[in-house]
């Protein structure tokens, strides 16, 4: 779905390995979203995530409301 390749602010080395007990995070427009991506946000705690789950895409055959 996406029409160009757009890394946006990064600054992290690739690949990159998510440390354990740690989430890595991605806003919803890459080209100018500040996200785990720069070192300046890096992986989060799951403390740190604000909002609740309510609808899954991903695996298809597990998609839909929670």
């Amino acid at each position: 779905y996406l029409e160009e390749k757009a890394l946006g602010e990064t600054n992290i080395d690739y690949p990159y390995q998510v440390p354990e007990d740690r989430w890595f995070v991605m806003g919803d427009h890459r080209s100018v979203s500040l996200d785990s991506r720069t070192k300046a946000i890096g992986p989060i705690a799951e403390e740190q995530i604000v909002g609740k789950l309510i609808w899954r895409l991903w695996p298809f055959d597990a998609a839909g409301t929670l």
